[in-house]
């Protein structure tokens, strides 16, 4: 017996003109014209418009990964996730941006190039918020449900989103695998080690057009052109201070708490910040890996290193707007402005003359001193 072949086509879909050889290849692909979605997961109710797409999609609940890198070991469900996979070893980017000649690895242009048309076509009908991507509403939109469906299992904290589970596991592993090739440095995410790399260079290609200063990255920018338009729109509930950014609001409702969240493992201070508690953790260690290259110190952080340069260079940043005094450091500047406010503050009994600083005014006062003992 002959084995009975369906019928070939060609079949011409009369939307788009798109041709298939077979009936049932036209009738998967109407679907995705009239947006019907009849084809659903049994596992968690997602629909597809094609059985293929469903097929696909199966996969995912199921630990079956065939397709495993021969490099690092990493497996996966779909040969073409291998496949781009692989070229993250090779260095290969062959996507390239015509815009910016920006290169890819993987087929993420199509989503790159939304940054430059600025095609912000998925809204949220919540709150309006418009996204270049689908994935990244997709994940704003937990932000109105508070839906947090991914539990570490080592200590039950919840994430609404896998990704962020999976950076959360390294901070119990302490594992730190995207590694600096200048320093050595290791980093959580490979994010990280990006904007790590940038202080080797020296690079800063983001310019504020209002005032020409220069940074790193484009959110540090974006936060920076707040500063322009004087808006405070992160307002606390308790005191009604205003910022600029909803982290900096974070770290404020700390001083109203008095909550010390970051834990020192060797004597137990607290401390508002990480930032904080990893400059008080090189105390115990000793190190200063940020060092001068004028003098050969060592310094337990960049924000000294930089400090501590001025001292060769002699600059002075921070200039007093009612004098014109200019310091080396902010504090200074903030312990002269508190001279200014209290101008008014250390007044001599005797003669009832003002100064600005209490040792200004024991030097006086020795002048009435020695009036007397002359008298």
């Amino acid at each position: 017996m002959h084995k009975v072949h369906p019928k070939e086509g060609p079949y011409i879909c009369k939307v788009c003109n798109k041709v298939f050889l077979q009936n049932y290849a036209l009738k998967e692909h109407l679907y995705s014209h009239t947006n019907e979605k009849s084809f659903m997961c049994k596992v968690c109710d997602k629909k597809f418009s094609s059985c293929h797409n469903l097929k696909a999609h199966s996969i995912i609940h199921t630990d079956d990964r065939p397709y495993v890198c021969e490099v690092c070991h990493r497996a996966y469900h779909w040969k073409a996730s291998l496949k781009y996979h692989l070229l993250s070893h090779s260095n290969e980017k062959p996507y390239l941006c015509e815009v910016c000649g920006k290169t890819f690895s993987q087929r993420n242009l199509r989503s790159h190039l939304r940054i430059h048309i600025r095609d912000k076509s998925f809204i949220c009908e919540v709150c309006g918020k418009a996204f270049s991507q689908p994935g990244c509403l997709r994940v704003h939109m937990q932000t109105h449900t508070n839906e947090k469906s991914y539990v570490c299992k080592l200590c039950d904290k919840r994430f609404s989103q896998q990704s962020s589970l999976k950076r959360h596991y390294l901070t119990h592993t302490k594992e730190k695998p995207h590694v600096c090739d200048v320093c050595n440095k290791g980093f959580q995410e490979k994010c990280a080690l990006k904007r790590h790399l940038i202080t080797h260079t020296g690079e800063k290609p983001f310019i504020c057009k209002l005032c020409d200063k220069v940074f790193y990255r484009p959110g540090a920018l974006k936060v920076h052109m707040v500063t322009h338009t004087n808006e405070k729109s992160h307002v606390c509930k308790l005191c009604g201070k205003g910022f600029y950014q909803k982290c900096t609001l974070k770290r404020h409702y700390l001083t109203h708490t008095k909550e010390r969240p970051y834990v020192c493992e060797i004597c137990n201070k607290g401390f508002q910040e990480k930032s904080s508690l990893k400059k008080h953790s090189l105390t115990h260690t000793g190190e200063r890996p940020h060092i001068c290259e004028i003098c050969g110190k060592g310094l337990a952080s960049k924000a000294s290193l930089t400090s501590h340069l001025r001292t060769h260079t002699n600059e002075k940043p921070y200039v007093c707007d009612e004098c014109g005094s200019a310091y080396n450091y902010k504090q200074s500047l903030k312990n002269h402005m508190s001279l200014h406010k209290n101008r008014d503050a250390f007044a001599c009994k005797i003669c009832n003359k003002n100064f600005k600083r209490p040792d200004y005014l024991v030097q006086h006062s020795r002048l009435h001193a020695k009036e007397k003992s002359e008298m």
